[in-house]
């Protein structure tokens, strides 16, 4: 099983996320959808250079 984490802010209101879109990471509020929750997380992966971070959906 792999790991997955979501970046919270600690501002409120209103919550924000770290989110992955158009080859960028912004911080935006939930807006309810599969693809927000699919850019807003992020899952480990094992590289030829050791470890990073990845979407777990494709970059748009």
């Amino acid at each position: 099983m792999r790991a997955a984490i979501s970046a919270e802010s600690g501002n409120s209101p209103p919550v924000t996320y770290l989110r992955h879109a158009e080859y960028r990471v912004w911080l935006n509020a939930n807006d309810g959808t599969a693809l927000f929750r699919a850019d807003a997380t992020f899952c480990p992966r094992g590289t030829s250079a050791g470890f990073d971070w990845a979407s777990s959906s494709p970059s748009t």
